[in-house]
């Protein structure tokens, strides 16, 4: 396929999926867009996207937005600017895209509308578990962020975010996704490991997203790390089990 006709069906799915019908940004709805065209392997690693001008005739948005949704790309490690010579997909991209979807983009890219509640953030004590886990010392404190995750207004789970204080400097700037507060300070999430039980619905899931207690729900338990391999973030999910797909 030549660049040029290979660009225009590029442009043509990005302007397809940025035209979703929810309240999300469109700069990100474009960033997430090309992400899908990269895992669906309408773009592959050394391709050039199309150019700026044409990405705003084709979505019919201004160039701010196109640079926007660029450095966005760029941060994430998905792309390449290069003076004079264009942008393109880096190398490796597709080691760095399934560690840099949160939840929210996950959901951008399937058309539906992401919401978060926040039920408390907090500083409490870290456990035996925690202070092993982060490397801390004994007696410290970690930030503690729970909230209840919703997919068009239908609440599907509730999270559970353990995170040393040294990585957050204030809790009221951590807002719908605390990944894309993690890229803002310069922290990259890099590497995942989950562990998935099926266990009883616990009575809080039950009361928040009306899931039938009799049903079980799925336990997803995150480590995520970033590029040099320290400990950021550990999640305990309560997922409902009817709502929730988890792909290894």
């Amino acid at each position: 396929m030549g660049k040029e006709l290979k660009n225009d069906e590029v442009s043509a799915y990005i302007k397809e999926k940025i035209q979703a019908n929810n309240s999300v940004p469109i700069y990100i709805k474009l960033a997430e867009s090309i992400k899908s065209a990269l895992n669906e392997g309408l773009l592959n690693e050394g391709d050039f996207l199309p150019t700026e001008r044409k990405l705003c005739d084709y979505t019919d948005t201004s160039r701010v937005t196109i640079r926007k949704a660029l450095e966005l790309l760029e941060k994430d490690k998905i792309i390449v600017r290069q003076h004079g010579k264009g942008t393109f997909i880096a190398d490796a991209a597709k080691e760095h895209l399934s560690f840099t979807k949160s939840f929210s983009q996950k959901i951008i890219l399937s058309g539906r509308t992401p919401d978060t509640v926040w039920i408390s953030k907090s500083l409490v004590d870290a456990s035996e578990f925690l202070i092993e886990h982060f490397a801390l010392q004994q007696n410290t404190k970690v930030f503690l962020l729970k909230r209840i995750r919703s997919v068009d207004s239908s609440p599907i789970s509730i999270e559970e975010s353990y995170v040393p204080t040294d990585l957050i400097d204030s809790l009221d700037d951590v807002k719908l996704s605390l990944f894309d507060y993690f890229k803002e300070r310069g922290i990259i999430p890099a590497k995942m490991k989950s562990k998935v039980t099926a266990e009883v619905a616990n009575e809080e899931l039950v009361k928040v997203t009306g899931y039938d207690k009799s049903q079980p729900m799925l336990v997803i338990k995150n480590f995520v790390y970033a590029e040099d391999g320290v400990p950021i973030e550990y999640s305990i999910n309560y997922c409902r089990g009817d709502m929730y797909e988890f792909v290894i």
